[in-house]
């Protein structure tokens, strides 16, 4: 199971979350057990608020521990059928009425103080174990999500904008040899000339006439696409090193790469660009063939992984 979250990553939160509650939920209950505490873990935090407050109506229970109407009506059922609360002498609006502790629930709490005490010490020694406090993260995480819900957080990575920049050697050079390294590796193996290209991208693309083109979303690198000068009078550029980040696939990322790339090289005059790819790279060509690129006959590849050649002209 630990190995699955690795996997999955931040995204399975909710769920992780869930396992964690799990856990912690069936050792309450035998924790309760031990001490010869006749209730159940969710009981806690109402039983809680009426030991503090004397009485409450469910509406300002459900106020104060933050779950549901429906949820603390069940909860204040359940206590009433075993004992534990009834209804206070001082409800007036029938609409209203307020619960409070019997003296078996007030006897049950003074024994919980005992278990709570003792959980409490046990949860502090855990947490020395740790490098980050739990308690305080899951509080930074409610304000957070009380502010934004997670939804509207999604929404906005959703609906986010793409940026298409000029490449910056200090602020892209890290994404834009991590991308082509991991698009390569998957597949291929990293040739020397690439390494040449993806470690000195100024001088081997920009200061011999070319571009690169960087693409950021919520403020990450995530694609980058190059025009390369080529000494091959048949072609103007070389479209290379283009690459797009495969965890925000779906958001045209790639496609507003590609069409940025070509109107620049437009712009700077150029008619006749090639690229070089491979048949297993069929996303990508099939991106290329869908801005007009053509396969033409394999002559003379710069990458030992190259068997297909395109061009586009105009």
């Amino acid at each position: 199971m630990e190995n699955f979250f690795e996997h999955t990553g931040m995204v399975a939160t909710g769920s992780r979350l869930r396992l964690l509650t799990d856990m912690i939920t069936r050792d309450n209950q035998q924790i309760y057990s031990l001490y010869n505490v006749e209730i159940q873990p969710k009981w806690y935090p109402v039983i809680a608020v009426l030991a503090e407050n004397g009485s409450s109506t469910i509406t300002e229970i459900a106020k104060i521990i933050g779950q549901t109407h429906p949820s603390v009506s069940y909860i204040v059922k359940e206590l009433s059928l075993s004992s534990l609360i009834e209804e206070a002498d001082d409800s007036t609006d029938k609409r209203q009425n307020k619960v409070k502790l019997t003296p078996k629930g007030q006897k049950t709490w003074q024994q919980m103080k005992q278990v709570l005490a003792d959980v409490e010490t046990a949860v502090c020694e855990l947490n020395k174990h740790t490098t980050q406090n739990l308690w305080i993260a899951i509080a930074e995480w409610q304000k957070l999500l009380s502010e934004k819900s997670l939804l509207e957080r999604v929404r906005t990575v959703k609906n986010g904008k793409v940026t298409i920049l000029d490449y910056d050697n200090e602020r892209h050079h890290p994404g834009y040899k991590a991308l082509n390294e991991q698009w390569i590796a998957q597949l291929f193996e990293i040739e020397e000339a690439d390494r040449l290209v993806l470690d000195h991208p100024i001088e081997k693309i920009i200061d011999k006439g070319g571009f690169i083109l960087m693409a950021e979303f919520m403020g990450k690198v995530v694609g980058t696409c190059s025009m390369v000068k080529t000494i091959n009078k048949k072609y103007d550029y070389e479209l290379a090193k283009f690459a797009v980040d495969p965890n925000v696939q779906g958001k045209g990322i790639g496609s507003k790469l590609m069409k940025a790339c070509l109107d620049r090289a437009h712009n700077l005059g150029a008619t006749r660009i090639f690229l070089e790819t491979n048949h297993n790279l069929q996303a990508a060509i099939h991106l290329y063939e869908k801005f007009n690129f053509k396969r033409i006959p394999l002559l003379h590849p710069g990458h030992i992984r190259t068997d297909i050649l395109m061009e586009h002209i105009g």
